[in-house]
């Protein structure tokens, strides 16, 4: 990688990990489309931007878990979700990481207005679960891992907004829902980066940059205070509409 676009991967690297650790927005496929702005491949990219997001997850479950309560629950639908991870590797193998990086930056736009929608619309309908979560949890956990692994094995990104979406059926708090979404992505994460660094290589100038932009933009998050539970309505229509705006910036100058 040229020297000069490194501080910038950084920057990108650091704004994709707080909006990620803030608001649970898509890391990965925010960095897909962030990147390919700035004139690198995203499949050469890839094997970098999992390891930064595997890092971001890493910092930012390991803040929420000391700073927020969690129970047995908690634990039990993250066993659930991890599911995902062999979803996950069996689509990243046999599919990813034959997907030519055009298609895959066309799909992270896609995916991005999709999840913003699809985020703000049950925003608006989340007042009807009345802050009482709905039954059938174990089966949205299930479903949420398997759905997520899949899209994240495929596009190499996707499975926030995805499995976030899903749990969403749930009634449960966004807060909750983000810290089991991102506790849940350490296995699925790893399982996905093992196929995508065979294929790819990781570079690691750009892996190191990547790697160093998440920890800073996780520990701006954790100083900041943003990983604090607020509204869950409120977070909702933020994550989306930020997803949105992305999602359309990128269908926008990459297409």
């Amino acid at each position: 990688m040229e020297t000069p676009l490194l501080p910038v991967l950084l920057a990108t690297s650091l704004v994709a990990s707080l909006l990620y650790s803030w608001m649970g927005v898509a890391f990965s496929l925010t960095m897909i489309v962030l990147v390919t702005l700035i004139g690198l491949d995203a499949n050469t990219m890839m094997p970098s931007i999992l390891a930064a997001q595997l890092t971001s997850a890493l910092a930012t479950s390991a803040h929420r878990t000391r700073s927020e309560q969690r129970g047995r629950r908690d634990a039990h639908s993250i066993a659930l979700l991890t599911l995902g991870s062999l979803t996950a590797f069996t689509a990243a193998m046999f599919l990813g990481v034959g997907l030519r990086s055009e298609t895959r930056v066309m799909a992270s736009g896609l995916l991005l207005v999709a999840s913003g929608f699809s985020l703000a619309l049950l925003s608006l309908t989340k007042r009807s679960c009345k802050g009482n979560p709905r039954g059938g949890e174990a089966l949205i956990s299930v479903a949420s891992g398997v759905a997520g692994g899949l899209v994240k094995g495929v596009v190499g990104a996707g499975i926030t907004p995805v499995m976030i979406a899903l749990q969403s059926l749930s009634c449960r708090d966004f807060g909750t829902i983000v810290y089991r979404t991102v506790f849940s992505e350490l296995a699925i994460l790893a399982a996905t980066l093992i196929p995508y660094a065979a294929s790819f290589g990781l570079e690691p100038e750009a892996t190191l940059t990547a790697v160093s932009g998440s920890l800073l933009g996780s520990a701006g998050g954790a100083w900041l205070g943003l990983g604090k539970r607020k509204s869950s309505t409120r977070s909702m229509l933020l994550s989306g509409a930020l997803m949105l705006l992305l999602g359309l910036l990128g269908l926008r100058f990459l297409t």
